[in-house]
């Protein structure tokens, strides 16, 4: 697990210090960004994750299996490892994990493409999908849905 030394200061607009909720938007908004960035410009993007330090830097976090070829899915696995382990040494406030998956529509029999985001900080754990469709050189977002529970996830 490596991080890039990629550390953006988050600012707040109104000079106050960061709140969970604000803390989980400017991670929500970075993860679309960069997937949408990534998207447009190759149709795809590798499975990254992004972390809030304590010094409210926002942290971009790539897998690197080492030799040979790795499925998305075991990059997914290296990345959820390495942010939950910064979580429970206090390293990261709050942690994002990105990547692109199928989710089924409602009442339908087909899935459509969606940018998944697993988000955790000190206080919950939930997962977003963003299903998105390419129309001109564009990735256009749907509403998001919920895939499980938010659930509370104490880190100690």
């Amino acid at each position: 697990m490596v991080a890039n030394a990629c550390n953006v200061s988050l600012e707040t607009t109104d000079g106050m210090s960061a709140s969970p909720g604000r803390t989980r938007l400017e991670l929500v908004s970075a993860a679309l960004r960069i997937s949408c960035q990534s998207l447009e410009q190759r149709g795809t993007f590798l499975p990254f994750g992004l972390a809030l330090n304590p010094h409210h830097e926002l942290v971009t976090i790539s897998a690197f299996p080492g030799a040979g070829s790795c499925c998305a899915e075991d990059l997914i696995l290296l990345l959820q490892a390495g942010l939950e382990a910064g979580r429970r040494a206090r390293r990261y406030r709050a942690t994002v994990l990105v990547f692109e998956s199928e989710i089924p529509l409602v009442g339908g029999n087909r899935c459509v493409r969606a940018v998944e985001l697993r988000l955790c900080d000190e206080s919950s754990a939930g997962t977003l999908c963003f299903p998105h469709a390419r129309e001109g050189g564009e990735v256009r977002l749907e509403w998001p849905h919920w895939r499980g529970e938010v659930s509370n996830a104490r880190f100690a």
